[in-house]
């Protein structure tokens, strides 16, 4: 592992090079990733302790988002909407240490699904006790699938694009467990390996069929 370094780099701890990062309205907030980054960076929280907080905030605002008190919803709101920021801190400061690893990105993606499963449950939940239909429980799982895809979509294009800019990532296109892994990894982070590929594994093979499909079309139209 890496040492720390003493000054914060911000071109550190960006997943592209500077000027090719895409538009993020998270920078315009009072109290963004690149801030939190930067406060962390000087104190001993690691990464997977940031993941782990995202992910009790993440649930946390599922709870409360199905309470029927108003300011209670709102807050819970507030804190998905910063468990998604702080989901981008944990890989900042993991970049900005020189510490990223195999196991924090596994750790990050399961803990995604996680708090994504409890808050379409929540949102489920909620909706049930109006319309009392095994349908709402159908739509907001299909929804939770969908969206799942969304993301899966997303990661594949944007480790595409990192990989071609010539920036260094950990993660690849599709997270098989190869040889390499087997004598690099130790025994847990491989677990953490299975586990993603049992709920990414499908979403990275139709991203990479479907994306194996379009190029070998668009060289057809164009040779």
């Amino acid at each position: 592992m890496a040492e720390s370094k003493e000054e914060f780099s911000y071109n550190d701890s960006i997943k592209y090079k500077e000027g090719d990062t895409f538009l993020n309205f998270q920078h315009y907030l009072l109290y963004s990733s690149k801030q939190i980054t930067k406060f962390l960076y000087k104190t001993p929280v690691t990464p997977h302790q940031v993941i782990l907080f995202s992910m009790i905030i993440g649930i946390a605002s599922s709870v409360m988002i199905v309470r029927d008190n108003f300011v209670i919803v709102i807050t819970g709101a507030v804190l998905l909407y910063y468990k998604n920021v702080l989901d981008k801190v944990d890989g900042s400061l993991a970049r900005a240490k020189g510490i990223a690893s195999r196991r924090g990105r596994f750790y990050d993606s399961i803990s995604d699904f996680i708090v994504s499963f409890a808050l379409f449950t929540a949102i489920g939940f909620k909706l049930n006790k109006v319309y009392h239909s095994v349908w709402v429980w159908v739509i907001c799982y299909i929804a939770f699938i969908t969206s799942m895809l969304q993301c899966s979509y997303f990661i594949f294009y944007e480790v595409a694009f990192i990989k071609q800019t010539g920036k260094n990532t950990i993660n690849r296109l599709i997270e098989s467990v190869t040889d390499e892994d087997l004598k690099s990894e130790d025994r847990f982070t491989i677990f953490l390996q299975r586990i993603f590929q049992l709920i990414y594994g499908w979403q990275d093979y139709i991203m990479f069929k479907t994306d194996k499909l379009f190029i070998s079309k668009l060289q057809q139209i164009n040779p």
